[in-house]
């Protein structure tokens, strides 16, 4: 009689705890579904993550490897260019192409969308700063006034048109000038971009020579030929004039004695046909 009390308490204890675990069960699941995820094992060929209902299966995208945009070889030669103004336009991929000068201190920059693309537009402060410097592959362009950067969203040429006192040279010789100068680049074209009308200069520039050996300082917006292309005239010192002191000769007194026979003038022979 005395086990029975305890047997009765043990079993109501076990009840009420399940009770408590059925009630804690139940009040976990709220208005919205619970997910778990299922174990993956290794070596299972299957990486993704699969859920439970309510919820789509989690897929990995494949990453796509950069590749540079489709471009034109028309620049790779070696040029130098200058203007007042540039406008420097191109397709999707023209920025990986172009280094601008960035110093805050001596030029203001300005980045903006248009209709036409992207837009950086590069100002020199004043007359007393280094002009403005723009890498095109292998050109080198200085701006004394402005320089335009494009990026067009649709597919388009590379162009670039210098404004103002344009002058354009390359590493052979040729050289054009003008009020507007124009060069256009066709995308997957590696024909060098050659302005028209350019001509053989009358220094040819060395072929070894780069762009960046040839000094912006040495070309000016009111110059229509680089300096240094000039012939200078060498002033050679005037050789003076060296007297030679005259040598007199000593008279040459023939010997004459009693003995010596007289001198005879013999004459020459004859060399007529006749005499023979």
């Amino acid at each position: 009689p005395l086990t029975a009390p305890s047997t009765m308490s043990n079993r109501f204890a076990f009840a009420a705890i399940a009770a408590s675990l059925a009630l804690t069960a139940c009040g976990s699941t709220g208005s919205g579904a619970t997910s778990s995820q299922a174990p993956v094992y290794p070596g299972d060929s299957s990486s993704e993550a699969v859920t439970t209902a309510g919820e789509g299966a989690a897929r990995a995208r494949p990453v796509k490897p950069w590749a540079p945009a489709p471009w034109t070889g028309s620049f790779t030669s070696t040029a130098v260019m200058l203007a007042h103004t540039f406008r420097i336009e191109g397709p999707e991929g023209l920025l990986e192409h172009v280094v601008a000068s960035s110093d805050d201190e001596f030029y203001e920059r300005s980045v903006e969308m248009t209709p036409d693309g992207l837009m950086q537009i590069i100002r020199r402060l004043g007359p007393e700063v280094p002009e403005i410097r723009v890498q095109l592959d292998g050109w080198t362009l200085a701006a004394f006034d402005r320089v335009t950067i494009v990026e067009r969203v649709g597919d388009s040429p590379v162009r670039v048109i210098a404004s103002g006192e344009a002058l354009w040279r390359d590493a052979n010789g040729r050289i054009a000038q003008g009020q507007r100068i124009e060069c256009i680049g066709e995308i997957g074209d590696d024909t060098p971009a050659i302005p028209d009308g350019a001509s053989q200069a009358t220094v040819p520039a060395a072929v070894e020579s780069t762009a960046e050996d040839a000094s912006m300082e040495a070309f000016g917006p009111d110059t229509a030929e680089p300096l240094g292309t000039e012939s200078a005239e060498v002033e050679t010192p005037e050789a003076e004039p060296i007297e030679a002191e005259p040598i007199e000769a000593e008279p040459i007194e023939a010997e004459s004695g009693p003995d010596s026979p007289p001198l005879e003038s013999t004459p020459a022979p004859s060399t007529a046909p006749g005499d023979q």
